[in-house]
């Protein structure tokens, strides 16, 4: 299930928060057909956090029927209480996902003793598969090994999606989660600047922003990685160059929406607090992209 290139999307959203699902189906109809594994919808990218119950069930429906059958759907089912969580899993798989992605989310930082009640809860409340987020710039929670190796036990727990902060740690990280977790378990990577790395060190996932936007290019890089091919690589890489730098300054999120705007020439704009990127930004994003399909 969290195997292969899986695609982060933004959710289009009114200024009430109310989601636009013809806009989403649109955007991922086209998606589904680029030749991704899966879709990776309300995520940190998806703005979850903004999302009230009836509007995630409205943007999974969307999202299952335009997909069908062509790539797998993966929902972020995170919230700040496990009911709420557990509920939102539930309210997911009756919508149609295909497995789950759970953050551990909390405004005060959770324990590790709090987390594996937290994962378990919400990981029987269904059967769909589920991954595990490692996202502690945002949590402010770091799964260990030793965790991840615990949580596995659960039938439901087959995945994890680590952030690839450092490139030049990717090895340790993944051999670190290898020989704590089963053979089958599927780790992926998040980051888009270093995951290729990690896939060519044999990371089973990339859980990408950029894939949302730039499929092809996505696929491109990921072929790339598994192929060995350190060259082509090394060159594909070197043409985002300019993205990774925009990924860094304003986050996955806001280059998201601004990506899409681009992209699908509709207002695509992220929830307030949040304000899009800058008209400077803007247009070295627009450049970025463009430099994609040289």
């Amino acid at each position: 299930m969290f195997t292969g290139l899986i695609a982060y999307v933004a959710t289009p959203m009114n200024a009430d928060g109310e989601v636009r699902s013809e806009t989403l189906g649109r955007h991922l109809d086209r998606l589904a057909a680029s030749g991704i594994a899966a879709v990776g919808l309300l995520g940190s990218t998806g703005s979850y956090m903004f999302l009230e119950a009836a509007e995630r069930r409205r943007a999974v429906a969307a999202a299952a029927e335009a997909i069908g059958r062509r790539a797998r759907l993966v929902v972020g089912a995170g919230a700040l209480r496990t009911d709420e969580a557990a509920a939102a899993a539930r309210d997911a798989a009756r919508a149609g996902a295909d497995g789950l992605l759970l953050a551990a989310v909390s405004y005060t930082p959770l324990r590790a003793q709090e987390v594996e009640a937290h994962v378990t809860e919400v990981a029987q409340a269904t059967d769909l598969p589920l991954c595990l987020y490692d996202n502690p710039a945002a949590t402010r929670f770091a799964y260990t090994p030793e965790l991840a190796g615990r949580l596995s036990a659960l039938a439901t727990v087959t995945g994890i999606k680590l952030i690839a902060e450092d490139q030049d740690r990717i090895g340790e990280q993944l051999a670190a989660y290898r020989r704590a977790l089963p053979e089958a378990f599927a780790i992926g990577f998040a980051g888009d600047a270093n995951s290729p790395a990690g896939l060519a060190m044999g990371a089973d996932g990339w859980h990408s922003i950029l894939a949302g936007f730039a499929p092809d290019y996505a696929r491109a890089l990921w072929s790339a990685a598994r192929s060995g091919d350190e060259d082509e690589l090394a060159r594909l890489h070197g043409r985002g160059a300019p993205l990774w730098d925009l990924l860094r300054e304003w986050g996955g999120l806001r280059v998201a929406h601004a990506a899409m705007e681009l992209e699908t020439r509709e207002d695509w704009p992220p929830q307030r607090p949040l304000q899009p990127m800058s008209p400077d930004a803007q247009d070295a994003l627009s450049a970025a992209l463009e430099r994609l399909r040289d």
